[in-house]
């Protein structure tokens, strides 16, 4: 916790020391936002104020409490902060300076640093199992997001709908930008009580129904787009789960394009 010298008394908040003045000479009270760069270990934040003071951004991770001296500048703007963790939350907060009169902080951002491969291999996922489990359709479910779409046999009396991002692909766009595509799977799976078109169908029909709602919509997730750029269904179903396990499987892949 560090101290602001300031000319009346110093309150606590946020973990951080301000001085209240009652002379009226302190800055007011700036504002702040703060983005995360991509890059994993930067930020920029914005400040807005008084003219002609000096900012002062502070930063901890959010699990620690101890504020870190970041970056400044003069007046209203931005502000690089580097040498930040990837995949780590940050809290962010600026205070305003002149002639050793300081203002009250600004109030507390909190951004997820990372470096957006990371974050559109789960933001992504995650928004399609939201619009899925926001749908209707002929069958009931809950999706889920996974690592591995892997159940106990046991456990495919169930339907299970399971979100798994499958591959990305970075092709260079210009001489400063890429293009990230990125496939994601929604496997639809489910034991059989008998092989027959009777019990297949239905799976079928949802199969159809889940590649019918994805075809054309596009995803925001995180900070970033998402467009959609093709769907695929293969395998429709599969021949060796049906005739080894009675489980029915069918793969959905579903390719985004990320919108920069």
């Amino acid at each position: 916790m560090a101290l602001v010298i300031g000319d009346m008394q110093s309150v606590g908040t946020a973990g951080w020391w301000y001085t209240s003045d009652a002379t009226g000479s302190a800055p007011a009270t700036p504002t702040l936002s703060v983005v995360n760069d991509g890059d994993g270990d930067a930020v920029t934040a914005t400040v807005s104020g008084d003219a002609g003071v000096t900012n002062q951004l502070l930063y901890k991770k959010s699990v620690d409490t101890a504020w870190i001296t970041g970056a400044t500048r003069f007046g209203d703007g931005a502000i690089a902060q580097a040498g930040l963790d990837n995949d780590t939350g940050y809290d962010f907060i600026v205070v305003a300076e002149d002639s050793n009169y300081y203002s009250y902080p600004s109030a507390q951002v909190t951004v997820n640093v990372n470096d957006g491969i990371s974050a559109l291999l789960v933001d992504l996922p995650q928004a399609i199992v939201n619009s899925l489990n926001a749908a209707s359709f002929s069958k009931t479910f809950t999706a889920t997001r996974a690592a591995v779409p892997l159940f106990a046999r046991k456990e495919m009396s169930t339907l299970r709908v399971t979100v798994v991002p499958r591959k990305l692909d970075i092709a260079m766009l210009s001489r400063a930008d890429d293009n990230h595509d990125v496939q994601v799977d929604v496997a639809v799976q489910s034991s059989l009580d008998e092989i027959t078109n009777t019990a297949i169908d239905p799976f079928l029909d949802l199969a159809e129904e889940l590649t019918a709602h994805l075809t054309r919509l596009n995803m925001s997730a995180g900070s970033s787009d998402y467009l959609w750029v093709k769907s695929e269904n293969e395998p429709i179903y599969s021949p060796e789960h049906i005739r080894e396990l009675h489980q029915f499987t069918s793969v959905i892949t579903i390719t985004y394009r990320e919108i920069k």
